[in-house]
């Protein structure tokens, strides 16, 4: 089972949501050896969203799940996070209704829990 860290970024009821390949994401990634989970968001940040800097965050909830391309098992820790900057690459944008994109299955679920825990109200 893989290890992957993720951030759940709010802004005026909207979540931030990443392209890769053909489906949205949560922002986020493998934690490479001997890097904790900040160091791992902080990292995936720099590289897929490099305007925007994480100023903290607070751990949320955990998932397990399957890769969409394979059939990888995935456990996934999710933190709530705040940023600051800009969003500036065009595989990426804020969404008011994340459900209604092609999301794979693990965003899929922490999206249903966002919306039954309020964070998207």
């Amino acid at each position: 089972m893989k290890q992957v860290v993720c951030a759940v970024v709010i802004n005026k009821g909207r979540v931030l949501v990443v392209r890769k390949k053909e489906a949205w994401f949560l922002p986020g990634g493998k934690p490479q050896i001997g890097e904790d989970d900040w160091q791992c968001l902080a990292r995936e940040f720099n590289k897929e969203l490099p305007k925007l800097v994480l100023s903290n965050s607070e751990y949320l909830n955990s998932f397990f799940g399957t890769a969409p391309q394979r059939s990888d098992r995935f456990y996934v820790r999710v933190y709530l996070v705040k940023v600051k900057g800009e969003l500036t690459t065009a595989a990426a944008r804020w969404v008011s209704k994340p459900e209604e994109l092609g999301l794979n299955e693990i965003t899929k679920k922490i999206i249903i829990f966002l919306n039954q825990n309020n964070y998207l109200q």
